[in-house]
């Protein structure tokens, strides 16, 4: 079972931060390493993939266990900024949660 975390961002104004996985790039990331709790592999790995630091994990929002993968996501609520993204995405944008379900990002 491998164990991730993973961070929902919200801006005041309601729109949540989507990053686009790069072609060929692993798509399991949010791998917590040894010994690492997911509140402190959530604050790493949005740090490494977004430049941004949250300082914290935010507060739990949900669990998944699925095909191997325990996941656990955290919400933050932030302000909206622009991401320096790492090599493991190449898009990101600010979208209202509607739109990405309609688009069936979510």
């Amino acid at each position: 079972m491998i164990a991730a975390a993973f961070m929902l961002m919200r801006s005041p104004e309601g729109r949540v931060l989507l990053l686009r996985r790069a072609q060929g790039e692993d798509h399991a990331g949010g791998k917590l390493k040894p010994g690492e709790t997911a509140e402190r592999a959530v604050v790493r790995e949005v740090l490494e993939e977004t430049g941004f630091n949250p300082g914290h994990s935010g507060k739990w929002f949900c669990r998944r266990v699925r095909d191997a993968v325990d996941a656990v996501t955290f919400a933050f609520g932030c302000d909206e900024f622009v991401p320096r993204l790492n090599r493991e995405h190449d898009a990101w944008q600010w979208i209202d949660p509607q739109d990405a379900l309609r688009m069936g990002a979510l």
